[in-house]
């Protein structure tokens, strides 16, 4: 194995998982890596870590699983991480810069009055932060 899946594809297996097994089958997925004589040896192992832990590219593929209308992947997910940008937030920082947003209840993911994230958006946003078991995650 020459490089390592990004986060945002482990973050979708993760959330495959969910849809299909319990959390705790999802929070741990094994990376391997298959050999030339076609066995596959165990490389690494990923741990979920929480929605405010993950980079925002990542972040977006959960976000993605909570909303009504889900975006075209993997396209949105660059849309989505250059509208933060353009509101100043790190492209390369934990999705956690976003939470005092949802916090404050101010919500102001705009860029000169353009919504940066819609309705349907903001309301799985708030699905992840109100989640009780991202809190377990976050505090574990």
């Amino acid at each position: 194995m020459t490089s390592k899946p990004s986060e945002a594809y482990l973050c979708a297996i993760h959330v495959m998982l969910l849809e299909h097994h319990s959390t705790q089958i999802a929070s741990s997925i094994a990376i391997g890596s298959c050999q030339a004589d076609g066995s596959m040896a165990a490389v690494n192992e990923w741990q979920y870590p929480g929605a405010k832990n993950l980079g925002l590219e990542a972040f977006a593929v959960l976000l993605n699983s909570r909303k009504t209308v889900p975006w075209v992947m993997p396209k949105a997910i660059e849309d989505f991480v250059s509208g933060l940008t353009k509101l100043d937030y790190d492209p390369l920082g934990p999705a956690g810069q976003l939470w005092p947003e949802a916090e404050s209840n101010s919500f102001y993911f705009r860029d000169a009055g353009q919504e940066i994230l819609d309705r349907d958006t903001l309301q799985a946003f708030l699905e992840i932060v109100q989640d009780p078991q991202e809190d377990e995650k976050i505090s574990a």
